[in-house]
C-alpha cells in the first residue's frame, strides 16, 4: 500500500513541479475527504479495539469506555479553555508521538521501549515542524490574534525551524546506528526511507491543507486503518473490507458531524478552530493507539 501512496504523492508532486495550481475548492474538498473521512475514520473503531483486541474493557463496558473517552475530549476542551498554550504545546507533543509510533512501526519492530520512543519522537517532530516550516506565510494567517498574544507567529515559526533540522538530523543518524546494528530490515527500511522522501517532498512542494491532507489522510490515517482491519480480522471479529467498512461508518458520520458543527459556530477562525477540533477528537484515540502499539502485536505493514 506504500507504494500505492507514493504513486498517488508523486502525480501530486508533478503537478506541482510543472507549475500546476490548487483552487481553493480542491483544497477544502481534499480536506474533507482525507482528514474530514479518512481521518476520522481510523479512530472510529476504537471502542472495538479497546474491548475485543486490547481488551483492556469487558465487551459489556462498551458504553462504560465510550463515556471516559468522551469525558477526556470533555476535560482537554476544558484545559483549552484555561490554558490554550498549555493545550497547544500537548496537542503538538502527542500528535508529533502519535505520528512517530505508528509511521515507523514498520521499522521498529526490532528496537527496545526507548529505541522505539526515541524514534518516534524526532519522526513526529520532523512532520509537526515541517508543516509549519514549509508553510510560513499560512501559517501567521491561520492563527488568531488572541493566539499570536500568547505564542507570536515569528516565535512559533522560529521554533518549528529549528525543530525541522534537528528532528531531521537525528532521525536519518538513528536510522543509519539502527541499521548498521542489524536492527532495520534492509526491505522494510527502503519503504519507510521512501515514505520519508515523499512526506518531505509533499510539505516543501505543496500548499499547506493539500500536503496535509495527503500525509494525514493517506501516509498516516490509510496505514492505520489497514493495520486496525489486521487486528479485527486475526481475531475473526471482522472478516470482510466490507464489514469492516459498516464499522466504521457510525462513528466517523458522528465526529464528522461534531467537527463540522465546530468549524461553523468557529467560522471566522475556521482553520484555528478546526485544529482545536482535531485536537481534542484525537487526544483519546492517541492514548489508546499507544497501548496497541507498546503491545507489540504483530502487525502486518
Amino acid at each position: 500500500m506504500r507504494l500505492l501512496i507514493a504513486f498517488i504523492s508523486s502525480l501530486f508532486i508533478v503537478y506541482a513541479l510543472f507549475g500546476g495550481q490548487f483552487s481553493n475548492a480542491f483544497q477544502y474538498s481534499m480536506v474533507f475527504v482525507l482528514v474530514g473521512v479518512v481521518g476520522m475514520a481510523h479512530g472510529s473503531i476504537d471502542h472495538i479495539i479497546a474491548t475485543d483486541v486490547l481488551k483492556i474493557v469487558p465487551k459489556n463496558r462498551k458504553l462504560l469506555f465510550i463515556a471516559v473517552y468522551l469525558l477526556i475530549i470533555a476535560l482537554y476542551v476544558l484545559l483549552w479553555y484555561i490554558s490554550p498554550l498549555t493545550s497547544f504545546l500537548l496537542f503538538i507533543l502527542y500528535s508529533a508521538y502519535h505520528f512517530g509510533e505508528a509511521d515507523t512501526s514498520i521499522i521498529g519492530q526490532n528496537l527496545n521501549k526507548v529505541q522505539i520512543s526515541a524514534l518516534s519522537l524526532s519522526y513526529g517532530l520532523l512532520i509537526i515542524s515541517a508543516i509549519v516550516f514549509f508553510n510560513q506565510s499560512y501559517t501567521s494567517e491561520i492563527c488568531p490574534v488572541w493566539f499570536t498574544k500568547i505564542l507570536p507567529s515569528h516565535i512559533l515559526i522560529s521554533s518549528a525551524t529549528w525543530t525541522f533540522y534537528i528532528s531531521f538530523g537525528v532521525l536519518l543518524l538513528q536510522n543509519i546506528v539502527y541499521s548498521l546494528l542489524g536492527k532495520i530490515p534492509w526491505r522494510k527500511n527502503l519503504l519507510f526511507l521512501i515514505q520519508l522522501t515523499f512526506v518531505t517532498l509533499i510539505f516543501i512542494l505543496l500548499p499547506a491543507l493539500v500536503a496535509f491532507s495527503i500525509y494525514f489522510g493517506l501516509w498516516h490515517a490509510l496505514l492505520v486503518l489497514k493495520k486496525e482491519f489486521y487486528e479485527v480480522n486475526k481475531i475473526r471479529l471482522i472478516n470482510t473490507s466490507k464489514e469492516f467498512i459498516w464499522a466504521l461508518t457510525p462513528f466517523t458520520l458522528l465526529t464528522l458531524g461534531a467537527m463540522m458543527l465546530i468549524v461553523y459556530f468557529g467560522s471566522a477562525t475556521a482553520h484555528f478552530t478546526t485544529i482545536v477540533a482535531i485536537s481534542v477528537l484525537a487526544f483519546p484515540h492517541t492514548l489508546l493507539m499507544h497501548i496497541l502499539y507498546s503491545r507489540k502485536l504483530e502487525v502486518k505493514n
